[in-house]
């Protein structure tokens, strides 16, 4: 199950990315890079993956005791067309989101076909 990372406002460049589901389809193939912000609550522990088809491709585990933070996690992926990559949450608290402040993201792009 792919856990959405959404901005109040997003930005969609072509029709890979479906905010309905939080999962990226590639339109055609390549090498694509994908990145994750995420900002835990004080005291909460996250444990998020950069999935594609089902295999996870980067994890990142933080737990943040007093401060609100936001921490990354980036990778490099060949994907078919037509292939999904999404971010799936193996344990997760609560994400913190303040527009105009931190937010939470996920977005790819492709490098090269």
């Amino acid at each position: 199950m792919a856990t959405r990372l959404m901005r109040s406002r997003p930005f969609y460049e072509g029709r890979g990315y479906d905010p309905a589901t939080g999962i990226f389809t590639a339109s055609v193939a390549g090498l694509y890079m994908f990145t994750v912000q995420y900002c835990p609550f004080p005291a909460s522990m996250v444990y998020l993956e950069i999935t594609h088809e089902g295999k996870p491709l980067q994890r990142s585990y933080h737990y943040e005791k007093v401060y609100g933070v936001c921490v990354s996690m980036q990778t490099f992926a060949k994907v078919a067309m037509g292939e999904k990559v999404w971010v799936r949450s193996i344990y997760s608290g609560d994400l913190y989101h303040q527009e105009g402040y931190m937010w939470n993201s996920f977005a790819g792009f492709l490098v090269h076909l």
